[in-house]
């Protein structure tokens, strides 16, 4: 018998079984993790925005852990300088980051250890199991701790890199956001080897097409100071038509719906947008006339 079995028994102490990561399928599944949340987690169960993963850790057939993933925060600023990404750049691709929304250690079942081990038996099944679920492998996950209650060890001993912390706001719909004046720590986990780099890369691996987002918004050629001094020329000359016109619908008025986003702001990952418009004839006139 080794001398390390032979410590181990005369301690007393038993070397843990492997965990079980199995990923919540049906409703039966959510509410078992949905009802440990309520009871335990000083958060509550929460609510997940877009693609999302419960993962339910066991040890020897008995409930020992949560974790639930979901979509990643719009804009860290952190996160987004780690990575290397441009807005246009993140608004496509933001889906290679997922969120530990929740991570809960069940209070019956708490032994030394077990947090950073279960943690741990999750990341190592994340990826392919995303993969199962939604069709893509994410490269990043990021999460927070409040650095007025934990002090993020669980995360330091599964090797997340602390990003720096948040500006302090909560998700309070599905796209908005509320202060709260308690700025969180914020944690990433690279998922897979050199997923920085992957992230920015031209063309992403085939295993994780599928997390690009249609339509997210194109580059414009035009720097922001740029696309500023085309808005206001843009206003001026429709201003200047509509006086000349008396206000006709198919003069200058037309283009007081125009906003900084028409001539590029897409870049900056916002939507493409373009109101009250008039004829195509005036739109026309009144870019000829900021372009002059």
């Amino acid at each position: 018998m080794k001398t390390s079995q032979i410590e181990s028994i005369e301690s007393g102490w038993e070397q843990p079984e492997e965990l079980e990561v199995r990923v919540a399928r049906n409703a039966e599944d959510w509410n078992l993790a949905k009802s440990a949340l309520f009871e335990e987690h000083s958060l509550g169960a929460g609510a997940e925005a877009g693609d999302r993963l419960c993962q339910l850790v066991y040890e020897r057939e008995k409930l020992v852990a949560v974790l639930v993933w979901c979509a990643a925060a719009f804009h860290l600023k952190g996160r987004d300088e780690f990575i290397g990404w441009d807005p246009v750049t993140r608004a496509q691709r933001l889906k290679l980051v997922v969120q530990n929304r929740r991570f809960l250690l069940l209070e019956a079942t708490r032994r030394p250890n077990l947090a950073s081990q279960s943690l741990g038996a999750g990341l190592r099944k994340l990826v392919v199991q995303w993969e199962q679920e939604h069709g893509y492998r994410p490269l990043l996950a990021e999460t927070f701790s409040d650095p007025e209650s934990h002090a993020g060890t669980v995360y330091k001993a599964t090797n997340w890199v602390l990003a720096g912390t948040t500006a302090g706001f909560s998700r309070d719909a599905l796209d908005f956001y509320v202060p709260n004046g308690r700025p969180k720590k914020l944690w990433l986990k690279e998922l897979a080897p050199k997923a920085r780099a992957l992230m920015c890369a031209r063309e992403l691996p085939q295993t994780c097409q599928g997390a690009l987002t249609a339509g997210a918004g194109a580059r414009s050629p035009l720097k922001v100071p740029k696309l500023n001094s085309h808005s206001s020329q843009g206003a001026a000359a429709g201003e200047r038509a509509e006086a000349g016109s008396g206000g006709n619908d198919l003069t200058g008025k037309a283009f007081h719906g125009l906003n900084l986003e028409f001539f590029g702001t897409a870049s900056l990952g916002r939507s493409t947008s373009l109101s009250n418009s008039g004829s195509a004839a005036a739109l026309h006139a009144a870019l000829k006339a900021a372009a002059a």
